[in-house]
Order: structure tokens, then sequence, then C-alpha cells
């Protein structure tokens, strides 16, 4: 783990510095046992599941409101607390397993000491455009795999932790992706029991938000969604 005044780490009382420290250490010592857990939920994952609850009832490919339901992502979430591993855990554990097997050892143990995590596919995404260049500091000139010195290193890590991660604007959004999220929206809104008013008045004030369209309305017939005045 590295000390330096850039760091939140840097900046604690001794006896959390040491805390720090310790966790580092153990998690070097353990992070390949946390990788092979990994890689068997993967392999439990990626398995032909029997969509089923604890009953052996068939699980709905639909939800009552004729949405599609993902069962195999549910037997799956099912599988993992019967095995006492909350879902967020189990994706935690794969996504170590899918680092171990992408990312040379070097990188692996400067990560863990950097505090950056190599599973963020921003991260994941900038080392391969590194790992690419002619003078990637990783690779020999007969083009075998090498472990950098610690100012190679440094450097990349450097990059890595300053490459960031994409907002959720940066994305274009499809047709199909606004019709999908809608139909999810209104479902949930439905099902809390929040008034068509409401969302009439909402939509008709994000409407004039994003498009500068002031006095649009949003009628209740299915087509066209919106008039304007």
């Amino acid at each position: 783990m590295t000390k330096t005044d850039q760091s939140v780490i840097a900046r604690q009382p001794e006896e959390v510095q040491s805390l720090c420290f310790q966790f580092t250490q153990s998690y070097n010592r353990h992070r390949k046992t946390v990788a092979e857990w990994g890689r068997t939920l993967q392999a439990i994952r990626g398995s032909n599941l029997n969509p089923v609850n604890a009953e052996g009832e068939p699980l709905a490919a639909e939800d009552r409101d004729g949405n599609s339901v993902d069962v195999k992502g549910s037997t799956f979430s099912a599988i993992c607390r019967e095995l006492g591993v909350p879902r967020s855990t189990a994706y935690h554990y794969i996504n170590i397993y899918l680092v171990t097997k992408t990312c040379p050892e070097w990188l692996q143990d400067a990560s863990t000491a950097n505090n950056l995590n190599l599973a963020a596919g921003h991260v994941q995404k900038k080392f391969e455009e590194i790992r690419n260049l002619p003078d990637y500091p990783g690779r020999d000139v007969d083009g075998k795999e090498r472990t950098p010195n610690p100012f190679e290193i440094e450097g990349i890590v450097k990059q890595l932790k300053a490459e960031k991660a994409p907002t959720v604007n940066s994305t274009p959004l499809t047709q199909d992706e606004l019709k999908e999220q809608m139909e999810r929206l209104m479902s949930r809104a439905k099902k809390s029991g929040i008034a068509l008013q409401f969302i009439h008045a909402t939509l008709e004030e994000a409407i004039a938000a994003a498009y500068g369209t002031p006095g649009a309305k949003v009628t209740r017939e299915k087509a066209p969604i919106c008039s304007q005045q």
C-alpha cells in the first residue's frame, strides 16, 4: 500500500493507516482464494440452470405486467442465497476471477496497493489500450510478457487511475432502450400507487426541460404521445 500526499489513507491517523496496511496484506494473500470462489460461481452461472423455485415449480418468464423476467439470473440469485453468498458479493467474486484471468500478476498487486479497481469496465478498456501500444513496458522486444520496473508500473497505474468512468449521459440512448425503460418505470409507478396526474405533470416538465418546448402536453391517448399547444 502506497502512502502519498495524494491518497486519503495517507491523511488518516497512524492507527487507521496501520489497519489499511493489514487489510492490503491480507487481501493480497487471499486474492487467489477469492478468485477461485469467483471461478466456481461463474461456472455455476454459466451452466444449464433449471429455472425453478425451491418447490420445483418453474419460474414464470413474464411478470404480472407482461414484462420479461431473467429466469436464469433469478435462479442464480436463489442458488447464491442458498449458498449463503449475497448476490452482489457473488458478482464481486466473479469480477475478481475475471480480473485475474485478464490482468498480469504485477498489475493485480499494484492495483491492490493503490486502491485501483481493475474490475471496472473503463479501467479494463484503458489497460487494453496501453497493452496494445508499441512501447508497452509489459512486453519485451521479442513480444514476450515481462514484469515492468517499479517506475513503469507506477506510470501505468497513474494512467489507469486518471481514466474517468463513463457517465450515464455519455452513452447514446436508442429508441428501444427509451421505450423499455419507460415501460419499466410506468409499471413500478403503477405498483407504487403514483397518481396519473403526477406522471403526466412530470413527463411534461421533463420534455419541456430537455427539448425546450414549454407547453408540451402528454395526452392520455396512445398516439400521439405528445401534443403542443
